[in-house]
């Protein structure tokens, strides 16, 4: 679900009457091929796309000036960032997580036991390299509680 997930966002592409036909070649790429199970799959990954664009940051992300899937490499470091943005005059880093957590305690959990903060402040020391100026960090989990998205923003130490 996850790999699809990004897939999807990296193309922004979210549910409508052709995304089943957009995301099958990248599940069957997954090694999906069991076509209940893709099925399946793909309606978990759309259900978390709608969470995704029924949230007001969505709106935000779309209007934005966006650059998916950058890589980056710095002399410690090397990876590839979900997702910068151009609001106005603010940058934004996003990085998507499909981690299933149920209270605002098991996100926090999450962050510290997988690094995700320490993640995406190696992604921000990088653009900033390049941007000149710290950008925003925004962890987006998108199976936060019921049927919603949490985006958590971090701060640089």
């Amino acid at each position: 679900v996850g790999t699809l997930v990004h897939e999807a966002i990296r193309n922004w592409r979210f549910p409508d009457d052709e995304f089943e036909d957009f995301i099958t070649p990248f599940a069957l790429e997954a090694g999906l091929t069991d076509a209940g199970e893709i099925r399946a799959t793909i309606r978990a990954v759309a259900r978390l796309l709608e969470h995704l664009r029924a949230h007001p940051l969505w709106a935000e992300m779309n209007a934005a000036d966006r650059y998916h899937e950058v890589s980056y490499i710095t002399p410690d470091d090397r990876g590839i960032i979900d997702l910068l943005y151009r609001s106005g005059d603010n940058w934004v880093i996003a990085d998507f997580k499909t981690d299933e957590l149920r209270s605002d305690v098991e996100v926090e959990v999450a962050i510290q036991r997988e690094g995700y903060d320490q993640q995406i402040q190696r992604y921000a020391e990088a653009a900033a390299t390049q941007l000149g100026v710290l950008p925003k960090l925004l962890l987006v989990f998108l199976q936060a509680g019921r049927d919603a998205i949490q985006p958590v923003e971090i701060k640089m130490p």
